[in-house]
């Protein structure tokens, strides 16, 4: 397994390691809609009613945008298994991208 794996973390806990096939995700906050490269995020939270009203996006630079992620799916290539696996964002919970 590579050491820059991502890792898609279900809404239950289980977790898939692979490569997230999505170039880029679109966040749109109170400044309007931002189409940032995959490349250049940390990570993604993914809002849980009764715990965290919005979607984050933590970018590598530091910065941390707050919205709604408006990408309907998620898709993960595992190397393992060489599956290609996709998910719907309400069946997310986070995604960690490696570096």
């Amino acid at each position: 397994m590579s050491a820059k794996a991502d890792i898609v973390v279900g809404r239950h806990g289980t977790s898939a390691t692979g490569t997230v096939g999505n170039e880029t995700f679109t966040i749109v906050d109170e400044f309007g809609n931002h189409k940032i490269k995959k490349g250049k995020i940390a990570s993604i939270r993914f809002a849980v009613p009764e715990q965290q009203v919005q979607d984050d996006m933590q970018l590598l630079v530091g910065d941390l945008l707050v919205g709604e992620i408006i990408d309907e799916k998620i898709f993960l290539h595992v190397e393992v298994t060489d599956e290609d696996l996709t998910f719907r964002k309400d069946q997310v919970l986070a995604i960690v991208f490696g570096r």
